[in-house]
């Protein structure tokens, strides 16, 4: 094999690695039970009660739940650990002795306190500086407070607990010092706990002074005696806590920021650019890098907790989606056969997936008609998420007319509970008016308002063209309201009330939009009032106000705390779905910080021409149900064009059922690039592996990908096959579907699942299947010891057990790509057998041995590679050095060879050292089969910018002791696959 070094792709430390030698002392292992012991605690009234302590550790959240049945479990209290001693009461034991006298009042009912976990350290320009987990907002904070000065006994007590004012003050001083930054706004909450802070600091300083000897609080009152209960108690500890989002738990940064196990409060780290920069560790808020993002790489803009890169919109607060990863499966919708224009229309969508035409309604192939019984005629205007139709019809009246009965038609509005229903009339009898109906004009049918919004879930209609109408007041008097809003009882009888003019939509029974002093507002010379087509109600009480889609109008509002504004990147909109899908007037699907043509968001079946070239985005539902038609030239001076076809599509999405098995529903969320390694796929991705093993009772079993596929589907079913796969189940139900594909065949192919509603073919392709056959590689391991006899601790490398390599291995790449590993092993050892001595050259700096990329490349045209091998490892007991970065493990391009480092910085922590020694080893290989590279660091064969890199193997620097970090997405499926079939299969083609 021809070995080439021409490049080395690092995993770099971690921001607080220290360059020294890890220390023995105040090492913690994470993930074990708390110390904790029993106490019997005396109160000032001379009552007596068992307490639970337990050590907390810094940075990690403590639950305590108490149970009576060991089933069913209460939360009692939560604390923030600061390495304080925590008192949790469970019981007591001995009540306060009685007191002659008058009798007691009655108690007064205590109030729940709230706990602060709070950091103070020196300001670096006066004064001090608070750090904190907000109150109002569970983010972040730091607030300076100039005119406070900490008592120098502070540096001899490091905690300190109280409550004062409804705040329960845990506080810590790690005694490094601050840079302050400008004071921002702050909550109700946190601004009323500052303000006891402040007005408590003397006493607080004070009670430092008098060398409080014990770190805790005196515990709270437990429960009254009861001589007869029972409890259990259970400490429930969260480690993943990262209350900054520098990808860096909390407790390790306490770790950093008290010295522990050789980490250093201040470090230096390498910027995205390459530069030098300090960080300092700090749980609550790092320091800025040069380009204005945290260490992280995390920013925040709007401080709404969702990382930019995820956030619909990084300006505004109250817009806060995540990514979503779907792609649509368009089932084509038959146009009725009717002569007017405007029969032929597909009119709207709702949450039911139905389509509503005007004289019936469409769902999973089947029209409905709308049932005329009782009726002159009548026809549709608008349907709710129920199904609920809303039209006008022409039917009989009999009015007191001179004394005489009389038989009269009338025109108004009625309702339909389905199509196939019988009509229900819309009226409201009054004692001096009789019967006061509803009318509606057609405006819609102008690009004006949406069907859900004329129609709402609860029976709630208004409309800019409403008005009252009566038989016996034919001429309403001039005092009569030209609006009226119509509400519909349990009963099912509606009535109506006056409304303001500017009230015309109904989706926010509370406060229906509003545009009184946007009369004189213009955009594009239209009133704004005149733009609005539909609101959509969003998570988190935003409200979106989209345009309709004539060619002037190209604004986008939005009603929140601030009032209308436009939204950034979001013109054009002409519908909107919480699934954080929109539609705009240039036939645009806006997803993911995007604008994509339908193609990409629903794949077609034929790769013939564009088959959605002339579709026009009619309307979304609020599941993201989406409607597309094409129109026709009118035949007519009618407004309203016909259809000469349309589609229904269903938003499907993947989960996996387990971390990491061959689901790709990231490279969807990326912005598509004509670069290819970018990664974007215009499908949903799954692998179905090929292959079978052998059961515990010698059965062939075949390997499968479990994994579930959503859609909403409600009460439907969808019958699917694939192309180059089986599956466990070939019918999906209601919202998800459980599922397990199989790959077929022998050799590794690319194909698709075609989906069917009621005999009716989806006409794209939501989800894509990548069949991989099964291979095994071969790895071999060399155990370095760069002398006869090494120093544990300095020269020796770290030990690979064969076992746990090929089990993490395995789940790795196996429920990938199907790749499966078998592992071995053997010693290198300086200057025997052979073997050069040194076995490699050091380096040293700071007293501290490194090895070289030139000694890396020595090893390597000094060592043969072994026959039936793949891939070999050489276990060295020396970090990798590249210009002063140092790594943990390195592999030469095109070389199939990985340098492991010996992991010394978690040396003490061994769970943590063996999670993160076997994700290098995962990550080192994944650069042999995918090539070089780091997506965080935009490289390798699948950027995926704006996604979450921590969730990838290939992602760098990630210290998460979470396998769930390990995932191998689409892209670097295909080009694991031309690596195993020019080295395992033989193939060079």
């Amino acid at each position: 094999m021809k070995t080439i070094l021409a490049l080395l792709v690092f995993v770099v430390f971690s921001c607080f690695v220290s360059d020294i030698a890890a220390q023995q002392s105040n090492a913690i292992e994470p993930y074990t039970a708390p110390s904790q012991w029993i106490e019997t605690f005396t109160h000032d009234d001379s009552s007596r009660s068992q307490v639970l302590v337990f050590k907390s550790v810094a940075g990690v959240s403590y639950t305590i739940q108490s149970s009576h049945d060991l089933n069913t479990w209460t939360e009692v209290s939560k604390y923030y650990g600061l390495g304080q001693n925590i008192a949790v009461p469970m019981i007591q034991i001995a009540a306060p002795p009685s007191q002659p006298g008058s009798p007691s009042p009655d108690p007064v009912p205590a109030v729940k306190p709230k706990f602060v976990s709070m950091m103070i350290r020196v300001a670096s320009t006066g004064g001090i500086v608070v750090s904190w987990q907000s109150l109002d907002q569970t983010r972040p904070m730091e607030y300076h407070l100039s005119g406070f000065t900490l008592s120098s006994s502070w540096e001899q007590s490091f905690f300190y607990m109280r409550c004062f004012d409804g705040f329960y003050f845990c506080i810590a001083h790690p005694g490094t010092v601050a840079v302050p930054k400008p004071n921002g706004p702050l909550g109700v909450l946190d601004s009323a706990m500052i303000t006891s802070l402040s007005s408590r600091f003397a006493e607080i300083n004070q009670e430092v002074d008098d060398a409080v000897q014990r770190d805790r609080l005196n515990p709270p009152e437990p429960a009254p005696f009861d001589p007869n209960s029972r409890k259990f108690f259970r400490i429930v500890a969260d480690w993943t806590l990262d209350s900054d989002s520098d990808l860096t738990p909390d407790w390790l940064e306490f770790m950093a920021m008290y010295g522990q196990n050789g980490m250093q409060p201040v470090t230096t780290a390498l910027d995205e650019n390459g530069n030098s920069v300090l960080i300092t560790a700090n749980p609550f808020g790092d320091a800025l890098l040069p380009n204005g993002l945290p260490t992280g790489k995390i920013a925040d803009t709007d401080q709404d907790g969702e990382p930019d890169a995820t956030d619909v919109d990084p300006a505004e607060p109250l817009l806060n989606w995540k990514r979503s990863s779907f792609r649509y499966a368009m089932f084509p919708v038959a146009i009725p056969d009717e002569e007017q224009d405007h029969d032929r229309r597909a009119l709207q969508t709702n949450a039911r997936g139905q389509v509503l035409f005007r004289h019936s309604v469409w769902r999973n192939a089947v029209h409905t008609p709308l049932n005329q019984e009782e009726l002159f005629w009548g026809h549709s205007l608008a349907m709710n998420d129920y199904g609920h139709i809303l039209g006008n019809a022409s039917f009989p009246y009999e009015a007191l007319t001179s004394g005489n009965t009389a038989t009269n038609s009338i025109m108004a509005l009625c309702w339909w509970p389905e199509a196939a229903a019988l009509h229900r009339k819309i009226k409201m009898t009054l004692p001096q008016e009789g019967d006061v109906f509803a009318s509606m004009t057609e405006d819609h049918y102008r690009a004006g308002i949406k069907g859900q919004d004329i129609y709402g879930e609860s029976g709630r209609f208004c409309a800019p063209t409403l008005r009252p109408l009566t038989i016996l007041q034919p001429n309403p008097p001039p005092n009569a309201p030209a609006t009226a809003l119509w509400n519909r009882d349990n009963q099912m009888a509606y009535s109506y009330q006056e409304i303001e003019a500017g009230h015309h939509f109904v989706k926010d029974p509370i406060a229906p939009w509003k545009l009184p002093d946007d009369t004189g507002t213009v955009v594009d010379g239209h009133p704004i009032k005149y733009l609005i087509s539909k609101f959509v109600s969003m998570p988190g009480g935003t409200r979106i106000a989209c345009t309709h889609d004539q060619p002037f109008t190209r604004s986008h509002f939005r009603k929140g705390q601030d009032g209308r504004k436009e939204l950034l990147g979001l013109k054009s909109i002409t519908d909107f779905s919480p699934t954080g899908i929109g539609i705009t007037a240039e036939n645009l699907a806006w997803t993911n910080r995007a604008l994509l043509p339908l193609r990409s968001i629903a794949p077609p079946a034929s790769e013939s021409g564009d088959l959605w070239s002339d579709y026009k985005l009619m309307d979304l539902s609020p599941l993201g149900h989406l409607l597309v038609a094409k129109e026709e030239p009118s035949s007519s001076s009618s407004i309203a064009r016909a259809h000469s076809a349309a589609s229904e599509g269903y938003p499907f999405s993947l989960e996996d059922n387990q971390p990491n098995t061959g689901v790709d529903n990231i490279s969807q969320t990326t912005m598509p690039s004509d670069d290819p390694k970018n990664g974007f796929q215009e499908k949903l991705w799954v692998m179905a592996p090929q292959g079978s093993w052998l059961d515990s009772n010698g059965q062939s079993q075949n390997n499968s990908n479990e994994f579930t596929i959503l859609a909403p589907l409600g009460d439907l079913t969808a019958e699917f096959t694939l192309d180059n796969a089986t599956s466990n189940v070939t019918v999906l139900t209601g919202s998800s579907t459980a599922v397990a594909f199989s790959g077929t065949g022998t050799t590794t192919t690319e194909g698709n699942m075609t989906i069917r509603m009621n005999g009716n073919t989806s006409q794209s392709f939501p989800i894509g299947i990548k069949s991989m056959k099964r291979r095994t590689v071969h790895v071999h391991i060399y155990q370095c010891q760069h002398a006869a006899t090494v120093t544990p601790g300095q020269d020796d490398s770290y030990n690979l057990d064969i076992a746990d390599t090929t089990e993490f291995l395995n789940r790795v790449y196996g429920s990938q790509i199907n790749a499966y590993f078998t592992v071995t092993k053997s010693t290198l050892i300086a200057g025997q057998n052979g073997v050069p001595s040194p076995l490699y050259p050091l380096w040293n700096v700071d007293s501290k041995n490194y090895i070289t990329l030139a000694s890396a490349q020595q090893m390597l045209t000094e060592h043969a590679f072994p026959e039936n091998v793949d891939i070999r490892v050489f276990a060295i007991g020396h970090d990798i050095d590249d210009n002063g970065v140092s790594a943990y493990g390195a592999a030469p391009i095109r070389s199939n060879t990985v340098f492991f480092g010996p992991m010394r910085t978690f040396e003490n922590l061994p769970r943590i050292r063996q999670s993160l020694a076997m994700r290098t080893l995962a990550h080192e290989i994944g650069h042999i089969m995918v090539g070089a590279g780091h997506p965080d660091e935009l490289g390798g064969p699948a950027v995926l910018r704006g996604t979450d890199h921590t969730k990838r193997l290939m992602c760098s620097g990630n210290l998460s002791t979470h396998t769930s970090s390990c995932l191998l997405v689409k892209r670097e499926w295909d080009m694991a696959e031309e690596w195993l079939k020019i080295n395992i299969d033989n193939i060079d083609e």
